[in-house]
């Protein structure tokens, strides 16, 4: 399947010398990445608890913190 995507200039510029950095295609590049962010799907928590469901959150709003990313 060929797939078309546009991707601004500063980025495009970025992943071309990370591609020749690693003696690869920019689509060799993308393609690498994306079958290593399928590979993750269905494979969390990346960390798995001990103890499931036990954090205490000391009283921080989680809605605040959302909405914000300050949890004070």
């Amino acid at each position: 399947m060929q797939v078309t995507i546009d991707i601004p200039e500063p980025l495009y510029s970025e992943v071309e010398s990370v591609a020749q950095a690693a003696h690869k295609s920019v689509a060799e590049l993308a393609l690498d990445q994306l079958s290593r962010v399928a590979s993750l799907r269905g494979r969390y928590p990346l960390i798995k608890s001990q103890h499931p469901g036990s954090m205490k959150l000391g009283g921080i709003d989680c809605g605040d913190f959302l909405e914000t990313g300050d949890p004070s």
